[in-house]
């Protein structure tokens, strides 16, 4: 299976653009598959210097209704013509961010939700060689940062559920991915449902795990991280991760966990 990072925070050289998004190439059995799409058109750029074909894309997967995922969507259908995008139905409704009191826009382009390629996904979803889930149970370890993060619903802002929220499990010969976005719903839930999709153990994960807030200098933060990673240690899945689980989160992850946990930033390529 290869993996190419088209967006993240970082870049692995000046140049490959980098934003606060995450957008992922993913070839498997024979499908170009894209995981999301970044905050802008830049992943597309990236994808030029990658050697990534954006029109040639079979499908592509946003993994929650967030723009820093799904903002370069809208570029991405102007070059490509043929791909089926699958997003969870919720994921149109508004999203917003807390700051300062106020409430600023976080959301996707609602215009996109009557496009006929948008495929809406209300259930878990199993293709012949992947599944699609969301609604995952359980709060073990549940980001604090989803606290200041509100959706809409009957007019009103409330606190998002997260429901919106999809996960891409892809099997290829006795390899098992996962790929999060954000993991707004907890990581540590999301492995634990991935369980039931499973047949064989998981090999990699691949995505962000939402830890950015924690302070290093706090010490309950700390005891949070490390249950995460205690937790994470559980399996044999090799961790590569980004974007919204924090570059000094990711170097305390690194010195319990070696070679277990990689950054992935904009330009890099993983074989799994």
């Amino acid at each position: 299976m290869l993996i190419k990072t088209l967006i993240e925070n970082r870049s692995i050289s000046e140049d490959y653009e980098a934003e606060h998004g995450l957008s992922l190439y993913i070839e498997s059995n024979g499908k170009k598959i894209l995981f999301d799409a970044g905050e802008s058109d830049k992943f597309i750029k990236n994808a030029d210097k990658m050697g990534v074909d954006i029109e040639d894309i079979d499908m592509v997967v946003l993994s929650h209704g967030h723009f820093d995922h799904g903002g370069g969507l809208v570029s991405f259908m102007k070059i490509n013509e043929k791909a089926s995008i699958y997003i969870n139905k919720e994921a149109f409704r508004r999203h917003g961010s807390l700051v300062d009191g106020k409430v600023e826009e976080v959301g996707l382009d609602v215009d996109m939700i009557n496009n006929s390629r948008i495929e809406l996904i209300d259930q878990d979803t199993k293709f012949e060689d992947m599944v699609l889930y969301s609604q995952v149970k359980g709060n073990e370890m549940t980001p604090r940062g989803n606290d200041r993060l509100l959706m809409e619903k009957n007019e009103k802002w409330e606190k998002d559920d997260f429901n919106h929220e999809q996960n891409l499990l892809i099997s290829e010969g006795d390899k098992r991915v996962l790929f999060v976005g954000c993991s707004h719903r907890g990581i540590v839930n999301i492995l634990n449902q991935s369980d039931m999709h499973l047949d064989k153990p998981l090999t990699a994960v691949v995505g962000g795990f939402h830890l950015y807030d924690l302070d290093k200098k706090n010490e309950e933060d700390m005891e949070f991280l490390d249950g995460v990673i205690d937790k994470l240690k559980e399996n044999n899945a090799v961790y590569y991760t980004g974007h919204c689980t924090g570059y000094d989160q990711f170097e305390e992850m690194k010195k319990a966990m070696g070679e277990k946990i990689h950054y992935i930033a904009a330009g890099m390529t993983i074989e799994v």
